[in-house]
């Protein structure tokens, strides 16, 4: 079974996903100079849908990763179950309190 950044994919699911955003177009970057963005939009369009998906999904997991850092140092207490409960938005019980949960 393929695997993208870590999780199995079905065929089915990339070529569907792949069709999907065949056609979105690829917003532009107002920060950075024209000859720049046009380097980044010749490379963006030289990838196929799959390696868009793969690409979003990596960075998916990269801001996941990114936001659990910064969770575990403001609640070093917590462990990673509660961590990812944290970042999930899921709130405790009110009379339960995770250690370090301010």
């Amino acid at each position: 079974m393929r695997r993208c950044a870590g999780v199995p994919l079905r065929a089915g699911l990339v070529r569907r996903v792949c069709l999907h955003f065949r056609n979105v177009p690829i917003p532009l970057m107002r920060d950075t100079e024209p000859g720049a963005e046009n380097v980044r939009l010749a490379a963006i369009r030289r990838m196929t849908p799959a390696e868009r998906v793969r690409q979003a999904l990596e960075l998916s997991e990269w801001a996941k990763n990114l936001a659990l850092a910064g969770l575990r140092e403001r609640h070093p207490a917590c462990s990673e179950v509660e961590l990812v409960a944290l970042l999930l938005g899921a709130r405790p019980p009110k009379d339960v309190r995770f250690p370090g949960h301010r």
